[in-house]
């Protein structure tokens, strides 16, 4: 087991680098991790906007740091995969659907 929290930049990169440290080969990388409609608005330690480093920032640095050891594992026979899940949330109707940008900053 490695602690992971994607709302905190250095968790990830502390996860990537004891991933590492075992020497396991990565043939797959699922992203899977996601928050939505938090109730109020909180920045997190790295100062980001919390759903935005959860859902966005955190697996784009986990998957930037881990390419390496998916390519390395991957062969042509068996190639490293991503992949990114997300829910139906885009759906559910909302102001900014209408192009309304004038509370993106809400709390």
């Amino acid at each position: 087991y490695i602690p992971l929290e994607l709302d905190s930049l250095d968790s990830v990169r502390n996860f990537t680098a004891a991933f590492r440290a075992l020497g396991f080969p990565l043939h797959v990388l699922v992203l899977n991790a996601g928050v939505m409609a938090v109730p109020e608005r909180r920045l997190t330690a790295d100062g980001h906007e919390y759903q935005i480093a959860v859902n966005y920032l955190g697996h784009f640095l986990l998957t930037n740091l881990l390419l390496d050891s998916l390519v390395s594992g991957a062969s042509p026979r068996d190639p490293g995969r991503i992949v990114s899940l997300s829910s139906s949330a885009h759906l559910i109707p909302s102001r900014l659907q209408q192009g309304d940008t004038s509370d993106l900053q809400s709390s």
